[in-house]
């Protein structure tokens, strides 16, 4: 005989899809975020904002995600948001109030505004980052929520003085912003830098999603992530500093003994040893990088080349030209007619190939060729065509 067996949910008990594999808690707090389980966790804008995951958030609102439609606790989600820590929130508050979220808006059931939830904050030290943030962003301290209580109210509650500050006119604004951003630069700065040192592809390209000065961010041991790039880096190093060039790092940015990115290339003997210092070397010069730039021992790139007998890296670093990787090309030998055309000039073959348009596709390659054959490298024009010379450049 077969025995049937029915299980009723307790009263006003709620179930939760995908509770099996998510466990209770986590399946609940997605179901406010208005997420649909299919046995599996799936992002949301609030899961997002409680992360403070920058590219998740932009990644929802370009799939229809809505910056201010409230969750079932009547959060939206930059209430959510603004109760967070993570390093990457005020990035987020930029994200959602460019996509249409209201800085004041109040939650439902409490009447709060955001600069009651951020004075909240677990944290005391962001929670008066985040204030600040809100407060620059055109949150208004003057709002009172259900309970006629103020920012102000909560701040001192929280004995939150830096705040009170701020809001009492003690410390303006301005200078609170100041404060909190290059507070913030110096945090950012540092993540890319750890990232840069032992991170994965992915960490490292969270860290310089937003740009910035911190690009350029100088920890405490006198470095920045461009050197790191070169000096520790276990990843591509050559997509990686691509990645800190195109993002706004500066090429020429000096660690504390005076070494720039190119003089580390260059002085790094496992970068030799792996054939990766002739292509980083090309690529930092052809985007700016100064050869003349000394380190504390007063050797720039040229004197560093030279003492560890280099070839191919002085080649490098003695010619002008963008394409220092690319094979020189033969040229045709001088006729009569050119050798002719540069006298009339009062120059020699090797400036006419240095000025001429001619030659404009192949220039390093002529120069070469002339020098192969015998040109003389030091003549000089006449007198009255230097100004000639020089206005070509």
């Amino acid at each position: 005989m077969s025995v049937w067996v029915f299980v009723f949910p307790r009263k006003n008990e709620q179930t939760f899809p995908g509770d099996g594999e998510l466990g209770g808690l986590d399946a609940k707090l997605e179901h406010h975020g208005s997420a649909t389980f299919a046995g599996k966790k799936k992002r949301t804008i609030f899961s997002c904002c409680r992360e403070a995951d920058a590219l998740g958030i932009q990644e929802v609102l370009k799939n229809g995600g809505s910056p201010t439609e409230p969750n079932e606790s009547g959060l939206a989600p930059l209430h959510d948001l603004v109760q967070g820590s993570g390093i990457d929130v005020e990035t987020c508050i930029d994200i959602l109030l460019e996509r249409g979220a209201d800085v004041n808006q109040t939650t439902t059931i409490g009447g709060d505004t955001c600069l009651h939830l951020a004075a909240r904050n677990k944290s005391k030290d962001r929670a008066v980052d985040i204030f600040v943030k809100l407060l620059s962003s055109g949150a208004d301290p003057e709002i009172r929520n259900k309970k006629l209580r103020s920012p102000y109210d909560e701040a001192v509650e929280k004995g939150l003085v830096d705040i009170c500050a701020v809001l009492d006119g003690t410390v303006s604004i301005e200078e609170a912003i100041e404060k909190t951003e290059q507070k913030r630069r110096d945090e950012l700065g540092e993540r890319l830098v750890r990232a840069v040192i032992s991170g994965t592809e992915e960490e490292i390209r969270r860290a310089v999603a937003q740009g910035g000065t911190y690009l350029n961010y100088i920890n405490k041991h006198g470095a920045g992530a461009i050197h790191y790039v070169i000096t520790h880096c276990k990843l591509d190093q050559m997509k990686m500093l691509e990645l800190l060039v195109e993002t706004g790092a500066e090429v020429n940015l000096l660690d504390y003994e005076c070494d720039s990115a190119l003089n580390l290339c260059i002085k790094m003997a496992h970068l030799r040893e792996g054939g990766a210092m002739k292509e980083l070397v090309a690529y930092l010069l052809s985007v700016g990088a100064d050869k003349t730039v000394q380190d504390l021992d007063g050797k720039d790139a040229m004197m560093l080349a030279e003492e560890r007998q280099y070839d191919d890296i002085i080649e490098l670093l003695r010619m002008d030209a963008v394409e220092r990787l690319e094979p020189v090309t033969e040229v045709d030998e001088p006729t009569e007619s050119t050798g002719e055309e540069a006298e009339s000039y009062g120059l020699d073959q090797i400036l006419e190939a240095i000025i001429s348009p001619e030659f404009a596709d192949d220039r390093p390659g002529r120069i070469e060729w002339l020098v192969n054959n015998g040109a003389p490298v030091n003549s000089k024009t006449e007198k009255e065509h230097f100004c000639y010379l020089a206005g070509t450049f």
